[in-house]
């Protein structure tokens, strides 16, 4: 079938794949080197209440106290 169509096989691929790199430019966005979080605010899928950065923060303070509550416990056990 392709061989009868000669060179018109050749032609119509490529047209289909400029047309591709041409809508991948344009619109679709560059993801490389974001969070989630980020991505999510690019594409627009960011709920109310839902800021990852703000609750990784949250998390990184409770066990930053955490730890230092074990060691102020270990220090008073050691003493």
């Amino acid at each position: 079938m392709y061989t009868s169509m000669s060179y018109g096989v050749y032609i119509f691929f490529a047209s289909c794949l400029v047309c591709a790199a041409i809508y991948a430019y344009f619109f679709i966005h560059e993801t490389k080197g974001l969070r989630m979080d980020q991505m999510d605010q690019i594409f627009g899928f960011v709920e109310r209440g839902t800021d990852y950065s703000a609750t990784m923060k949250e998390t990184q303070r409770e066990e930053i106290e955490h730890a230092q509550k074990t060691v102020a416990n270990q220090d008073e056990k050691a003493a």
